[in-house]
């Protein structure tokens, strides 16, 4: 087993451990998430005004946000392009607008998309050229 395979259990044993520890629930995650999703940017107030109108303690909204950003940052670290040392300056322009168009299938997220196409450059420089190819050769349309 790889080193990455093993930080990735350890990382989600971890998770577990703190979950229930504070008292975290699954209903509580997906609640926290959407409040970000449709709150962003909030301040302390906004996010005191969630716990207290659904009936949670503070500390653990809190632990269940910083749990998010820290999984986040995480995504936004690693992947290929950031183990190959490969950065935006080094794709195609053309090939990275492509694929940022195309990674929003998956994500409104700009950072996300961009993190996506970089990942998928990094390995193919014509990645999105090709899966172009591959889909007009397929009959997909977009």
């Amino acid at each position: 087993m790889n080193a990455d395979k093993l930080a990735s259990i350890a990382t989600r044993v971890a998770d577990e451990v703190l979950k229930e520890q504070l008292g975290i629930t699954s209903e509580m995650d997906d609640a926290v998430v959407e409040f970000l999703v449709s709150h962003p940017f909030p301040d302390d107030a906004d996010v005191h005004a969630f716990a207290e109108k659904r009936g949670y303690d503070t500390k653990q909204v809190e632990a269940v946000a910083y749990r998010l950003a820290t999984f986040f940052s995480q995504f936004m670290r690693d992947g290929r392009a950031n183990e190959k040392g490969f950065k935006r300056e080094d794709a195609d322009p053309e090939e990275l607008k492509a694929g940022i168009k195309i990674e929003h299938e998956h994500t409104p997220n700009p950072l996300v998309a961009e993190r996506i196409s970089l990942d998928h450059l990094a390995e193919i420089k014509s990645y999105y050229t090709r899966l172009k190819k591959m889909e007009s050769e397929a009959g997909i349309k977009e």
